[in-house]
């Protein structure tokens, strides 16, 4: 089993190990357009180069419904394959690009930088699939109470950061060693957009599809539904799982 993007889950359809999503930690993206001291509408952003970590990636999706916001379309910048965060954020500081997607966590670091933030996507009626708990087919149909006990399990641990904040900022403290203050404000960030429940809608993973297929033509011919199995969620549900761990949220609608 392994956590793994909605993306990469698609992708491997196509491949000789295809993984099936069982739960998701969330659906709504949390970055933000950072721009140079220079950069501070949309029409300063057009003909720029945008950086991201690669195509068909998070970052490359998340930038497409971030130049959406702006009236603009990836055909109106250049996409610049960058790398991770880190690495995007120091190509925007040092001027190598004009743009980039920065997860709004680092909000403050942008503003003392005197870098601009133009929009961002943190918005549920543009559901994107973030990172999942996912199987092979194979091993799901072959070990079906060991993935149930395992979505069960991060199920339990995702309810209990809304319901216990401040021992799971500790507790994360003490796992990452980072500084209290700071894991505090890792994990109230979180709860603005965690996936309390772990389920999704289909378009969850149909945004990240379009993003894949506008890479590899192939990806068209992928259903989605062969990517996800809501079956272990599902179950939990009918066995009152969501009412033994007082989770008022359902996974499907």
């Amino acid at each position: 089993m392994a956590v793994v993007g909605v993306s990469g889950a698609i992708n491997s359809q196509i491949t000789d190990t295809p993984l099936k999503i069982v739960s998701i930690n969330g659906v709504v993206l949390t970055d933000m357009l950072v721009c140079g001291k220079d950069i501070k509408s949309a029409a300063d952003v057009k003909g720029k180069q945008i950086a991201i970590s690669s195509f068909g990636s998070t970052a490359h999706g998340s930038t497409l419904l971030l130049l959406q916001g702006l009236g603009l379309t990836d055909k109106d910048v250049t996409l610049t394959q960058v790398g991770n965060q880190d690495a995007r954020l120091a190509a925007v500081k040092s001027g190598a690009v004009a743009c980039a997607p920065i997860d709004l966590g680092r909000k403050q670091e942008i503003t003392d930088a005197g870098l601009n933030n133009l929009i961002d996507n943190k918005n549920p009626d543009l559901p994107w699939g973030r990172s999942g708990l996912a199987v092979t087919k194979q091993f799901a149909e072959q070990n079906p109470n060991t993935v149930l006990a395992a979505v069960a399990s991060a199920l339990a641990a995702q309810n209990y950061a809304f319901t216990n904040p401040d021992d799971t900022a500790a507790k994360f403290a003490e796992y990452s060693q980072s500084d209290p203050a700071d894991a505090k404000a890792v994990i109230d960030d979180f709860l603005t957009w965690g996936n309390r429940s772990m389920g999704w809608s289909d378009a969850a993973f149909d945004n990240p599809k379009k993003v894949l297929v506008a890479v590899n033509p192939e990806m068209a011919n992928v259903s989605i539904a062969d990517a996800q199995d809501k079956s272990f969620l599902q179950k939990l549900v009918d066995m009152g799982f969501y009412t033994q761990i007082n989770d008022p949220e359902l996974p499907f609608k």
